[in-house]
């Protein structure tokens, strides 16, 4: 299979570009700068009757350096930290046919997709990837960010990363690929409806390898996500949304949206999560738009291994202090017992209809599986605050717990005897029966 490839690079203004860019017969030369992201897309064809896929779908990856893409940058979506995994329940693909959720790993089923979800800890995008495509071309970098989509006709790769310092980038045809182009682009002009990207694309011969040359472009699009966090200011983004403290066994996340204003009478707060197994929401108490995945009120996380966690939209309310409760599960005993720390990555945006059907796709990236799925193709999502909090969860230990144990088996099985004494034993009168019947007689 022959991949097509594609290089977007972001610097900050033509100047920087002209300085950073260097050219010779064959490749281009980038040289890193400050807060310069590069995009590189990869685009194979699927022939269906040769790959088996294991599904159709979507894979991301953002690791566990937040500071490694700025998430201001205007060619990269929204990205869930950790892995995640979104399974096309239209779809065919071996995981359809499977009941063991995808290679293994459990599925949280929701309206549109299934779902696996990590934190980052561990790097297994490649478990997902399909077995029978090469694509050893990809450097499968931990550091850097991926958006994977796939479908019954085409894959494509989307890769992030930062070029930074003195660190340079070499560009051109690479094996396995047959078609590469390359745009190197800075934000002419940009607010909340458009961007105006200026620059130069070069392109090579499709024949060899040689370099055709570099020429002046533009591009205008339609952004679908717009970072509105670096406006408002990182200590203004921890006071909108942050959790109640001391934290418990119930932790409380506080979103402050009382001096926020809500920018378009077609707009409306939300905040959106993916939960880790060991903490969840209640159903019953709190009121979700969204809410699938474990959400069983009484089980362990050790009894729930079947499943990676749930995932939760809620609407907010504006000009209010919005709380939403959640609820951490009993973890399973170690040694010395102690705490096992949780973490989650909330995000509060604002969802607006823009009844603009041109959002869904620019030429960048592309609306998919995910969050966004839950919102009409005309939603421009404006991002105003994430952060990431971490629960501790206590955890008994083995030697206590095993005496707690037993003391409550003990005192469970003298209570059934009891109980079942009471109501199925012959009931003897007593002494004071007797006497008062013989004194009668």
């Amino acid at each position: 299979m022959a991949f097509k490839g594609r290089l977007a690079a972001l610097y900050g203004s033509l100047d920087e570009i002209n300085e950073k860019l260097s050219i010779n017969d064959t490749h281009i030369v980038l040289s890193g700068g400050d807060g310069v992201v590069l995009q590189q897309r990869w685009i194979g064809s699927v022939d269906v009757d040769g790959v088996d896929l294991d599904f159709q779908g979507r894979i991301t990856w953002r690791g566990p350096d937040t500071h490694c893409i700025d998430e201001s940058n205007v060619i990269e979506p929204k990205l869930a930290k950790g892995l995640t995994v979104y399974v096309d329940r239209n779809s065919g693909g071996k995981s359809e046919r499977s009941s063991g959720g995808l290679k293994g790993y459990p599925l949280v089923d929701s309206v549109v997709y299934k779902s696996y979800h990590e934190d980052g800890e561990e790097f297994r995008i490649k478990d997902f990837l399909p077995d029978s495509v090469d694509l050893g071309f990809v450097d499968w970098d931990k550091s850097k960010d991926y958006d994977i989509s796939i479908t019954n006709s085409t894959i494509q790769i989307v890769e992030y990363s930062r070029l930074i310092g003195n660190d340079t980038f070499t560009y051109g045809k690479l094996s396995g690929t047959d078609k590469v182009e390359a745009g190197l682009f800075y934000a002419d002009a940009q607010d909340e409806q458009d961007i105006n990207l200026t620059g130069v694309r070069c392109t090579w011969d499709d024949d060899d390898n040689q370099l055709e040359g570099c020429q002046k472009t533009m591009l205008f699009y339609n952004p679908a996500h717009i970072n509105l966090a670096d406006k408002i200011g990182d200590d203004t983004n921890q006071q909108i949304l942050d959790i109640e403290s001391p934290i418990g066994l119930h932790p409380k996340l506080l979103i402050d949206l009382r001096n926020q204003t809500n920018s378009g009478k077609n707009c409306k707060y939300f905040l959106y999560s993916q939960l880790p197994l060991q903490l969840f929401v209640d159903k019953f108490q709190s009121d979700p738009v969204v809410l699938f995945g474990e959400h069983d009120l009484e089980l362990p996380d050790y009894k729930l291994k079947s499943s990676w966690g749930s995932e939760v939209l809620f609407a907010l309310e504006n000009d209010k202090l919005n709380e939403i409760t959640l609820h951490s599960r009993y973890v399973e005993p170690v040694e010395g017992g102690g705490y096992l720390n949780v973490g989650f990555n909330p995000a509060v945006f604002l969802a607006c209809d823009s009844g603009n059907d041109n959002i869904k796709q620019n030429p960048f990236y592309s609306k998919g599986l995910g969050f966004e799925s839950f919102f009409t193709d005309d939603t421009i999502f404006k991002h105003i605050a994430n952060k990431d909090i971490t629960v501790p969860i206590p955890r008994p230990d083995t030697e206590v717990y095993q005496t707690v144990t037993t003391i409550t088996s003990v005192c469970l099985i003298v209570s059934m005897i009891y109980l079942f004494r009471k109501l199925f034993g012959r009931v003897e009168p007593s002494v004071k029966s007797e006497t008062k019947e013989n004194s009668e007689k």
